[in-house]
């Protein structure tokens, strides 16, 4: 009866939140007692949410301990309503309540080891992610289990295993998203917990598996590092570390085609399972991966005997019982591969395939929508169903559209023609929701176009862009608007690639970039982006050519604005791959820049590696340009121009392009002044606030020492600012929390921030500045509407560095300040070092506050930095970039 009071409880509770204005991002624990018992408009959420807190506080005995038992019992029962509410209406909301009150619990009774109970919890949340796929709940594993390993000295007979259940979450969440953060974490994590007796053998095939991850991302190649296994592990230790260690050579040989890494994975599948009893829950996994194995086996040598054993172990794991979906699923994919190549070999049947086919017909519901593997699997087994699209369901059927819509997908590409005519009803469907018609109008669109139908893409392209702020303006979550946008990353680009190649106008092509980026931004300040035509051309090139640097697949362009007029520049070496290798390669290159102990030669390399990037961003992007517009090296002052790159593109440096060391003018800075830019209609309303106007209200904000990190040029930056700033308002270290930053902010136009900041790629709206006992968020920021805000100069790390995905929505902290009003903003692409952010930073006030142009003052700065070091060193001065006018 408790699990079902606290259920009804909490269902109640977060009914109650979603009719009302609150608004729960991901608080502290202290900024959730503060919602519950300050705010106002919440009394009924509050009443509702009682029963479910409460439980907690009744867990305190008279002398006020905490009963450890009844709070892991509390925790049980309220993750079991948690998972109830999801699997009901996938509420996002709900997830963040339960982090909340969870993070409560650990504020209020840190004494008593609840850490184990929300490990557990970890580990259940990560089990539903295993069967579900469903991101959410990954995310709540991770969070659950990061707070259960927070105190290093806590509890530590039950660490190694909580260690383990974050390590394999961050697992997850790489190999889901690529969030190479929780790759570096989650090797972190897997060594703290290979010290452990029982976590041992899991945690060292989880260091191989993460190692495999890095050499595959480096490009280094060779065997799997090898794993020792102590004497006193058990065998169901070794078979576990053995399965692990299969799936890393299984992977290696997928990536390499290696053929002794999958003699290796099946000889530890094999070894696995003679360790595994009869009645074991993974027996049935095991059996079913090493059946796969071998059908790659015979795939690679052809003899029917191995494929025989690869049908009989998948047949063997499904008679077995399974108590989980996802390995029911992968062991039905594998007996209907096996069935189907086995219908193709010597002594194969008409009933091998029929019976592949019914498996392949089941699986298409075993693998639901949003699973990572589900268009992979389906792909593979399309050619099983005759005619998939034939099994949608009825017209009159309301889940026809999404069901058609994952049997188009499922349609080999000699069937190419069929699928556009599928994603082409679905978008057309009135009655559909919102994001299938979406997705199925950029599959038609992306269809069309690889058969060379750019006219037919460009009418499904059109028709996804005017859909897309339908699909954000219900919802008042910033995550669930990301949610919402992230199936389309690159969608405006490819439409504009299309137009372009048919030879239309180059203004419509521009009109759905403006139109299909930015949406967030756009929606944020209420606006829907005006067409892009003549006059709009004419405005936005009067100071100056604005160039927009279009990525596709499908061909990528310069558009080049002038006061003469508009010019499509093709750049053919410009590719989606290409940028994201060089962006990947640019990262690591930071990654190795901030270890304290790497070695200088490895500093050396990673300078070396950022010259290169330079260098090829001018043969394949500005150089072009600039050669194309007839902009030569010239002396000061020299000709502004205005840099639009889209997708990935904007994560490189683009301003600071060229080939340095040669000191031949082949460079972006020996030619023009350049600033960035969002959008075209961004840069109009800079300029329309861009006047300048005096210091009189400026604020400066510098933290160098609080207690995760020092930054000891930040009270030099501080005085150089306040002394350029006359009468500046002054928030140092402890003074600078995020509650007397954002009053002050209020009503500043200027500001000069110097502190820490951190850059999210896999969530850019949780990109934030490190403040005195907290922080101050990309969506805390962009919420601020600042009357007559004019510069912001934002010296920390990565400010102006957006999201790996959601590229095209430019979400970072350096375009929130923007969203907030500022029309001049100075950020950075990576994190800089504090002694040249300092100098830089007093080279650019040195004439700014009686006039001097923001960009130009940069440019001199950085150009300066530049010369001194002859080029060499672009991690030192490439990363500053302007936004604005």
């Amino acid at each position: 009866m408790a699990t079902d009071r606290t259920r009804v409880a909490f269902d109640a509770a977060v009914d109650e939140l979603n009719r009302s204005s609150l608004r729960v991002v991901d608080p502290t624990p202290a900024q959730w007692r503060r919602i519950l018992r300050e705010n106002t408009e919440t009394e009924v959420f509050r009443h509702r949410i009682a029963p479910v807190s409460g439980r907690f506080d009744a867990s305190r005995s008279p002398s006020g301990a905490w009963d450890q038992d009844h709070i892991a019992a509390h925790l049980r029962e309220l993750g079991g309503a948690v998972l109830g509410q999801w699997e009901r209406t996938h509420d996002r909301r709900a997830l963040r309540i339960a982090v909340a009150l969870w993070r409560d619990v650990v504020a209020r009774a840190w004494l008593t080891d609840i850490a184990t109970p929300i490990g557990d919890l970890a580990d259940r949340f990560l089990e539903r992610y295993q069967e579900t796929a469903a991101l959410p709940l990954l995310d709540m594993a991770v969070r659950l289990g990061q707070d259960a390993v927070f105190d290093p000295l806590a509890f530590q007979q039950s660490r190694p295993r909580r260690l383990l259940v974050l390590a394999d979450a961050l697992r997850c969440r790489y190999e889901y998203t690529g969030d190479r953060a929780a790759l570096v974490e989650s090797m972190a994590r897997y060594r703290e917990a290979s010290s452990g007796a029982t976590t041992g053998p899991k945690a060292l095939a989880g260091i191989i598996a993460m190692q495999a991850h890095q050499d595959m991302l480096t490009g280094r190649s060779g065997a799997p590092r090898p794993v020792e296994l102590r004497t006193d592990h058990g065998p169901l230790a070794r078979a576990a570390a053995l399965t692990e260690l299969s799936a890393v050579w299984l992977d290696g040989f997928r990536y390499t085609g290696d053929s002794p890494r999958l003699d290796e994975a099946i000889g530890a599948l094999r070894s696995a399972l003679e360790l595994t009893p009869a009645d074991h829950r993974d027996r049935p996994l095991r059996m079913a991966r090493l059946g796969a194995a071998l059908r790659q086996a015979f795939l690679r040598h052809p003899q029917v005997p191995v494929l025989e054993e690869s049908v009989a172990l998948c047949r063997a794991a499904l008679a077995l019982p399974i108590d989980r979906p996802g390995v029911r699923a992968e062991a039905m994919t594998g007996l209907a591969l096996a069935l189907r190549d086995r219908h193709g070999a010597e002594g194969g049947t008409p009933e091998h395939l029929a019976e592949a086919g019914l498996l392949a017909t089941e699986l298409a519901h075993a693998y639901p929508p949003g699973h990572p593997e589900r268009a992979a699997v389906l792909d593979e087994l399309a050619d099983l169903s005759p005619d998939p699209v034939r099994l949608a369901p009825s017209h009159e059927d309301p889940g026809r559209a999404g069901r058609l819509l994952d049997l188009a997908a499922s349609l080999p590409p000699s069937d190419a023609h069929r699928a556009v005519a599928a994603y082409a009803e679905v978008a057309r469907t009135p009655g559909a929701p919102l994001r299938v018609r979406g997705l199925a109008s950029q599959r038609w669109g992306r269809s069309a176009a690889e058969q060379g139908d750019f006219a037919g893409a460009e009418q499904a392209f059109r028709l996804t862009v005017d859909l897309l702020p339908d699909l954000v303006s219900p919802l008042e979550q910033r995550d669930d608007q990301e949610y919402q946008l992230m199936p389309f990353g690159g969608l405006a680009s490819d439409a504009a690639a299309c137009l372009l190649n048919r030879g239309a106008d180059p203004a419509e092509a521009l009109d759905l970039l403006e139109r299909g980026r930015c949406v967030l931004f756009s929606h944020a300040l209420g606006e829907v982006p005006e067409r892009v035509d003549e006059v709009v051309r004419s405005q936005v090139a009067a100071a100056g050519p604005v160039v927009v640097v279009n990525v596709s697949r499908f061909g990528s362009h310069a558009i080049a604005l002038t006061a003469a007029g508009t010019e499509v520049i093709a750049l053919p070496g410009l590719t989606p791959d290409a940028v994201e290798d060089r962006r990947i390669a640019l990262d690591l290159a930071q990654d190795l820049m901030r270890s304290p102990t790497v070695e200088p030669d490895l500093r050396w390399a990673a300078n070396r590696s950022v010259t290169r990037l330079l260098g090829w961003l001018w043969d394949t992007v500005t150089g072009p340009v600039l050669e194309t517009l007839g902009l030569e090296p010239a002396p000061d002052p020299l000709p502004r121009l205005w840099w639009l790159p889209t997708g990935q593109l904007s994560l490189l440096p683009v301003h600071a392009a060229g080939h340095h060391t040669a000191r031949d003018g082949r460079t972006v800075f020996d030619r023009v002044v350049g600033s960035c830019t969002p959008t075209l209609h961004q840069l109009l309303r800079a300029r329309l606030r861009g006047a300048h106007r005096p210091p009189d209200r400026s604020l400066v904000v510098a933290i160098g020492d609080l207690p995760d990190y020092r930054l000891p040029a930040a009270g030099r930056e501080a005085e150089v600012a306040g002394a350029r700033l006359p009468g500046a308002r002054m928030l140092l270290d402890g003074a600078a929390d995020p509650d007397s930053v954002r009053e002050e902010l209020a009503t500043a136009a200027w500001v000069h921030i110097a502190c820490h900041a951190t850059t999210d790629v896999g969530e850019p709206s949780a990109s934030r500045l490190a403040l005195a006992g907290g922080a101050l968020s990309v969506v805390d920021i962009g919420r601020l509407r600042i009357r007559d805000a004019h510069f912001a100069y934002l010296s920390a790390c990565g400010t102006a560095r957006g999201g790996d995905v959601l590229s095209d929505e430019v979400i970072h902290i350096s375009s929130a300040f923007q969203l907030a009003g500022y029309s001049h903003v100075i950020g950075t692409l990576w994190p800089i070092v504090d002694d040249v952010a300092a100098r830089i930073a007093d080279d650019v006030y040195a004439e700014l506050s009686g006039g001097a142009d923001p960009a130009r003052r940069l440019h001199a700065a950085v150009r300066g930095v530049r010369d001194e070091y002859a080029g060499n060193s672009p991690l030192l001065w490439a990363s500053h970039q302007h936004i604005g006018p």
